[in-house]
């Protein structure tokens, strides 16, 4: 009998970073449990990176520029014998990169690769489109992105549908579990444990803390501007030190938005067809696929008038970025 091997499939701002750092930290308690997060495939399992990015590569999902070094390798071969070490019930995979140029045939050399070895399940968290669009545009300022909200929001969508629709297609939407990000976001890990069949957390290591800390609309934006006067290989340490400042970021953000009440607006109508069909489809038992009364928020709804700093204030911001990077 093929073992399940669960793809969890990281949408970027669903937690995907907590769920992989959890999984690692966890490894032993996972194993006792008959539950393996492999080792291999992972860009480098000794960092920070504990995600499988290597195996999404090696199939040209999101891979980097220089992807020709992961096509082609035998990271499917090393994952099959990992699982063989071991009398393990369930397999779970991670990474981001499972969600990039999600076509079709794509998902068809995956499944086409692992199906010979692995029962294959796909695990998915989604989030409700304005606070993932929003949530993603800042993820890519503070990856050292230039690009101001108007400008980004002009060209971006909510297209989970169509990405349901591929997975759908390939996996079978029996082997499709999709969960809300919004119902579980404060006990995501929890949430994480109970899917794989872990009720008894004790000994079970589950950090709290916010792995990606969110910015508030102002230091958002001083991170886009001193992007202009650096590089992206820069960006790391621009990122860890705001977020380090915005650690409360929810009391002193006080509802104020980046989006503007048309762009939420926007967001909310191109959306709803959509919902609509993933509620009927995948979630047909709620009542409403998210709390969103859109008339109700935008009654309270107040835009982030962005401060534009002098050159010479930027310059005062980063020497401070500078030099506590020297004294820690």
């Amino acid at each position: 009998m093929k073992i399940p091997l669960i793809i969890h499939i990281g949408v970027h701002k669903t937690g995907t970073t907590a769920i992989q750092k959890s999984l690692n930290a966890n490894y032993s308690i996972l194993k006792r449990n008959a539950i393996l997060y492999p080792l291999s495939s992972r860009v480098d399992p000794n960092t920070t990176l504990y995600a499988h990015h290597n195996l999404a590569w090696s199939f040209d999902l999101g891979a980097p520029q220089d992807s020709k070094t992961y096509l082609n390798k035998h990271f499917i071969g090393e994952l099959v014998f990992e699982v063989q070490d071991f009398q393990y019930k369930k397999v779970i995979i991670s990474s981001e990169a499972f969600c990039g140029r999600s076509s079709v045939e794509k998902y068809e050399e995956i499944i086409n690769a692992l199906s010979p070895f692995f029962q294959i399940k796909v695990l998915m968290y989604l989030r409700r489109p304005d606070k993932y669009l929003i949530s993603a545009y800042a993820e890519q300022c503070a990856s050292g992105n230039t690009i101001d909200f108007d400008s980004w929001f002009d060209f971006k969508r909510y297209q989970v549908l169509s990405l349901l629709n591929s997975l759908e297609g390939v996996f079978g939407k029996e082997n499709l579990h999709l969960k809300l990000y919004d119902d579980v976001s404060e006990n995501l890990l929890e949430d994480l444990y109970s899917y794989l069949g872990i009720n008894d957390l004790e000994g079970i290591a589950l950090n709290k803390q916010r792995v990606n800390q969110s910015l508030s609309p102002q230091d958002l934006s001083d991170v886009r501007q001193i992007n202009l006067y650096t590089n992206k290989r820069h960006c790391s340490k621009v990122r860890h030190f705001f977020r380090n400042r915005s650690k409360n970021y929810k009391s002193h953000n006080n509802g104020i938005s980046i989006a503007s009440k048309a762009q939420l607006t926007k967001i909310f109508n191109e959306a709803l067809t959509d919902l609509s069909e993933i509620k009927e489809r995948f979630f047909p038992r709620k009542s409403t696929l998210f709390d969103w009364d859109i008339e109700k928020e935008l009654q309270s709804h107040i835009q982030f008038a962005e401060i534009i700093r002098p050159e010479s204030e930027l310059e005062l911001i980063v020497s401070e970025i500078l030099e506590q990077k020297r004294t820690t």
